[in-house]
């Protein structure tokens, strides 16, 4: 189930790095997400799934993403630069950047499809896609995960965002994401925006904590408990 679980932060983080850059077209504010998991074996994934996601812009393109649960998450975006928050260690882990990366032959291939459905999520109206990524496992071999997501392009973003967004995956999905399914075995998860809120950020919240030591992401650190 770590494993898992590790899987998912890791799509969800990389689905949501480009967040941080849609700020630079004027919002500022908090984006609310419901976590949900069902199917076969659900309830024990529960036990190390999150409930709760929240997205924190700032006016100056920063960003911050914190998830709850027995293994919180709290993910520091500086100048599209991606850092993992490990306050148990009082590191923070910088994540790869597979856009300045010369060889990209380990990209997960993804198929795109626009399926021109439409639904409102917390007052905007979203179009649906569907990808089909294709990921490396830890033991060399390939693992296939399809997804839906909902997007809006009310909540303005920026073109670097759209080029970013879902970086890694080399998905190009239009405006922001508002709702996310996706299968993992018999289990199906999905991410809900349950409120849009234009407010405020105070700055010393979107900074490395003092004390904190930056290092390169360690892939083993993500089945660690206490970020």
């Amino acid at each position: 189930m770590k494993k898992i679980f590790a899987l998912v932060v890791v799509l969800v983080a990389v689905a949501l790095s480009g967040t941080n850059t849609f700020a630079q077209r004027g919002f500022e504010g908090v984006i609310s997400y419901k976590i949900s998991v069902k199917g076969e074996g659900a309830d024990q994934m529960k036990a190390f799934m999150p409930t709760k996601m929240d997205v924190f812009a700032k006016a100056d393109g920063n960003g911050r993403v914190k998830m709850d649960g027995m293994m919180p998450q709290d993910l520091l975006i500086l100048k599209n630069v991606t850092y993992m928050l490990k306050s148990t260690e009082k590191v923070a882990y910088k994540m790869p950047d597979k856009s300045k990366q010369g060889e990209k032959s380990d990209e997960p291939k993804v198929i795109v499809t626009n399926t021109g459905e439409k639904l409102t999520i917390a007052g905007y109206e979203c179009t649906r896609y569907v990808l089909d990524v294709e990921v490396k496992g830890q033991d060399g071999g390939t693992q296939s995960i399809s997804m839906s997501v909902w997007t809006t392009e009310k909540i303005k973003v920026s073109d670097d965002a759209k080029s970013s967004m879902f970086q890694g995956m080399n998905a190009k999905v239009p405006g922001m994401v508002l709702k996310m399914k996706m299968g993992i075995g018999p289990v199906e998860m999905e991410f809900l925006a349950t409120e849009v809120k234009a407010v405020k950020q105070n700055a010393a919240d979107f900074a490395i904590p003092a004390g904190y030591s930056i290092k390169d992401y360690d892939p083993s650190a993500m089945g660690g408990m206490g970020f």
